[in-house]
Order: C-alpha cells, then sequence, then structure tokens
C-alpha cells in the first residue's frame, strides 16, 4: 500500500505541472470571444464617433439655415 502511495506522489507533481502548462479549452475559447466582444466594442465607438461627428454638421447646417434671409420672387426680379 505505501509503494502505491509513493508511486501517486511520485507521478502527481509532474502532471500538475503538466495540466497548469497547457491552457483549458474552455478558457482558450473565452479569451477567443472576449477579444472578439472587444473589436466590436471597437468597431461600435468608431462608428458612434462618425454619427455623433454628422450630428454635429447637421445641427450646424440647421443652424446656419435658421439665420439665411429668404428673398422672394419679386425682389430677385428687380
Amino acid at each position: 500500500m505505501w509503494s502505491s502511495f509513493s508511486r501517486i506522489y511520485e507521478l502527481l507533481p509532474p502532471k500538475i505541472q503538466q495540466w497548469q502548462s497547457s491552457p483549458c479549452v474552455a478558457e482558450e475559447r473565452n479569451r477567443r470571444t472576449l477579444d472578439k466582444i472587444r473589436r466590436e466594442q471597437m468597431e461600435a465607438r468608431q462608428r458612434l464617433m462618425e454619427l455623433d461627428m454628422k450630428h454635429q454638421d447637421l445641427d450646424a447646417l440647421i443652424e446656419k439655415a435658421k439665420h439665411v434671409k429668404i428673398e422672394s420672387e419679386n425682389e430677385q426680379v428687380s
């Protein structure tokens, strides 16, 4: 019986090191999923920035249009 314990203690530490050094399949999947989510977040942030710039441009155009004086056809003919 003691020989089986000694054999277990002999084999166990290298096996534990081997298990710890090899990446877990679930961890690898989680890392890839997290990378994908981060990439999608960056793309969404970029798109939001683009939309915000367009919104600012439209606001500026609307503000400019509010101050434009409209000339009637009678004034143009004179």
